[in-house]
């Protein structure tokens, strides 16, 4: 999902001309497999990685130091926090009849913490080793728990597909539907966020994660 959705905005960058193709077809393929971000994102921008790839790459102790910094701390939320987390949220969930409310709601109040550094933790991972090479590639959380409501809380959560989504889905829904006035924004809200849920997993379950979503917006 994270290639396909990149594939899709790099041909519609060069649909709307805002970038140009890319002639170099292994320049094309490593925009599109760079391995540290193919299995945890971030989704890149043919304006942002396409022109680093283009640019020449010398040895840095700098893109070591802090690649390196930023696999640590990523190793550490996944590994300390993350996997620590889910032993204990695991063992709540599974067994929910040998637990009282106490623990039901202490498990449900660690669950976020464990998926924001189980995700962030695999996503620092992918952004430190791609500095290694030279390559800074977009910010994915910007400390989503402290986030004040749901719109600022899809302003620092994986904030590549977000704004992916607002740029591609939501912001041409609103300006096909300008004429709507707010029910044209609440409709591209509905659905940029059934997007976003099926992106999740094609099931109702995360369809209907999205309509919430969508809903908490909208009221």
């Amino acid at each position: 999902s994270y290639y396909i959705f990149q594939t899709i905005g790099y041909i519609l960058d060069i649909y709307r001309g805002s970038i140009k193709a890319e002639k170099d077809f292994a320049r094309f393929s490593l925009f599109i497999l760079f391995f540290p971000k193919l299995l945890v994102g971030p989704i890149e921008r043919a304006k942002n990685l396409l022109p680093q790839l283009a640019s020449g790459h010398i040895f840095s102790y700098e893109n070591l130091f802090e690649g390196c910094k930023t696999i640590s701390w990523g190793l550490f939320k996944k590994l300390v926090v993350a996997d620590r987390i889910s032993l204990y949220v695991d063992a709540v969930y599974t067994h929910l009849h040998q637990h009282n409310s106490t623990t039901f709601w202490f498990a449900t109040f660690l669950y976020p913490i464990q998926v924001y550094a189980d995700f962030s933790g695999y996503t620092d991972i992918a952004l430190g080793t791609a500095r290694l090479f030279g390559i800074n590639l977009l910010d994915n959380f910007k400390r989503p728990l402290f986030a004040k409501n749901v719109s600022d809380f899809w302003r620092r959560w994986h904030i590549s597909l977000s704004s992916w989504v607002n740029d591609y889905i939501y912001n041409p829904i609103v300006l096909k539907h300008r004429d709507w006035g707010n029910w044209g924004i609440g409709y591209a809200l509905l659905i940029s966020f059934i997007v976003i849920g099926v992106w999740h997993g094609a099931s109702w379950n995360f369809i209907l994660f999205g309509i919430l979503q969508a809903m908490a917006l909208i009221y």
